[in-house]
């Protein structure tokens, strides 16, 4: 009597025998084996798909990474992937970076009342200012289209940046998000990073006269300036930060020639005959993503501000 219930059961479904089950379950571990997410294809498939010998694939696939190949269990199956590539449009920095939003408590001429800021333990730093924390989003996208995506994002519990778009940006990218154990602001480098560029934003306010309403200028002007120094820092070896983080020799031309809020000539397009055309203005640092690498933000007598290589 018990073996013909085994029996059909087993013709009814294999999975209800122990045996097939069993058999199923170990060909099932050891294909999710062969394709997980440090080796997603094999040696066999890369040798025949770039005609080269299977010692060499094998050799290569060690020797790089593949985070953009999409496999399936069962080939059979119909799926739609996801059109997302950030883990492969970006570049990747092998860094870990820290994050933390800085708080004014005066708005720019841009309307910013925050900045969300963005460093390595070693110096490196940039700034994003934004109007709203909820823009803290807006900043890791910048990040990533402008320097790269780094391994490792710290941060602190601060809801816009654990949960949301935030969050979800950096998993998409392919970043590990970490976050700090609350009550320890030591253990978040971004918290040193504010401190140090609210020192230097200071000292070079206060030195040139500057209105407060120009903070943000100068606080991004100062995260460039601060990634760009030698600092005294033994992890350094007497190199810049921005060298470490990028891999090549980083270039100081668009930050070295004028200092902050100094008086500089341009040509003022606006100004009509007899009158000449260069006028006297305020240097406000580079022009990130405006025009050729040297080209500056320059502040009007009437307030507005220009964009001027020459």
């Amino acid at each position: 009597m018990r073996d013909t219930v085994a029996t059909s059961l087993q013709a009814t479904s294999r999975t209800l025998d122990d045996g097939s089950f069993a058999d199923d379950l170990n060909r099932t571990i050891s294909a999710l084996s062969r394709t997980s997410a440090g080796n997603q294809f094999d040696p066999d498939m890369l040798a025949r798909n770039w005609g080269i010998d299977r010692a060499t694939a094998r050799r290569t696939i060690e020797s790089t990474t593949q985070r953009g190949i999409r496999t399936l269990l069962h080939p059979t199956l119909s799926l739609r992937f996801r059109t997302n590539d950030r883990q492969l449009r970006y570049r990747r920095l092998p860094v870990e970076c820290f994050t933390d939003t800085l708080i004014a408590k005066t708005p720019s001429r841009r309307l910013n009342s925050y900045a969300q800021i963005f460093s390595t333990a070693d110096g490196w730093c940039r700034a994003y200012p934004m109007k709203t924390k909820s823009e803290a989003h807006d900043g890791l996208s910048l990040l990533f289209q402008r320097e790269g995506v780094p391994n490792v994002m710290i941060m602190d519990g601060a809801l816009e940046q654990v949960q949301g778009t935030f969050r979800k940006k950096c998993r998409e990218a392919g970043v590990h998000v970490k976050q700090t154990e609350p009550h320890t602001p030591w253990s978040n480098a971004a918290e040193a990073a504010i401190r140090e560029l609210k020192k230097g934003v200071g000292r070079q306010m206060v030195r040139s006269g500057a209105p407060k309403r120009l903070w943000d200028d100068c606080l991004e002007r100062e995260a460039y300036i601060r990634s760009l120094t030698a600092h005294d820092i033994y992890k350094l070896n007497g190199e810049v930060p921005e060298t470490l983080v990028s891999g090549e020799t980083a270039d100081i031309s668009p930050f070295a020639i004028f200092g902050w809020y100094e008086w500089v000539m341009f040509r003022d397009t606006s100004v009509s005959y007899p009158d000449t055309p260069l006028v006297l203005g305020r240097d406000l640092g580079p022009a990130i993503d405006i025009g050729p690498a040297m080209t500056r933000k320059i502040l009007k007598e009437n307030g507005k501000v220009v964009y001027r290589s020459r």
